[in-house]
């Protein structure tokens, strides 16, 4: 008997964060969301969890 397992699965809505580019869409994520998009928007063109985009937290500036 063959058993095989599985890593990472891709499925339409989502990318799980075994991915080693999710750093990449995350940041592309955070570009968009502070440039105004919504979370629906940037979730359909980065292809992450919609949980995953609301969870997304913009870097506040540090003042001295």
């Amino acid at each position: 008997m063959v058993s095989s397992t599985i890593g990472s699965v891709i499925t339409n809505n989502s990318v799980h964060p075994a991915h080693p580019f999710i750093k990449t869409l995350m940041a592309i994520a955070r570009g968009m969301k502070k440039d105004g998009f919504s979370d629906a928007e940037i979730a359909k063109e980065t292809n992450l969890s919609l949980t995953l985009i609301t969870k997304l937290k913009q870097k506040q500036p540090t003042t001295p």
